[in-house]
């Protein structure tokens, strides 16, 4: 799973071992990984071995559905800015199409009444 292929379990027994660490048995073989969170109703993140893993639990009606489904639309934010926080933006201090290094300000965002350095 942490290799980015895609991987189906037909049928598993799992429960949980203090807290979030998660015991579960494939094919007779016990594995145990570190629940981290749950990003929806459907997918959820893992530590497994020191690895990062997504995936995705559905029942049987969303996986039969699933196939029917667009696939995600993925949205290209290499020249975007997102801001850690909501709030208006009180100055500027580039230009658009200039070049930046990175740890360059870039603008001020004012939230709550406190102004906060933006930098690339």
């Amino acid at each position: 799973m942490a290799t980015g292929k895609s991987s189906h379990i037909k049928a598993a027994n799992f429960d949980f071992e203090y807290g979030s660490l998660l015991r579960f048995d494939v094919n007779g073989e016990r594995r145990l990984i570190q629940f981290e969170e749950a990003r929806d109703e459907i997918n959820l993140h893992f530590v497994m071995n020191g690895s990062q893993v997504e995936a995705a639990v559905y029942d049987p009606t969303q996986f039969r559905l699933k196939g029917f489904m667009a696939a995600p639309k993925k949205i290209d934010q290499a020249k975007s800015v997102l801001s850690p926080m909501p709030g208006a933006i009180v100055s500027v201090s580039v230009e658009p199409g200039q070049t930046v290094v990175e740890g360059q300000e870039l603008f001020v965002i004012e939230a709550m009444k406190m102004q906060n350095i933006i930098k690339s």
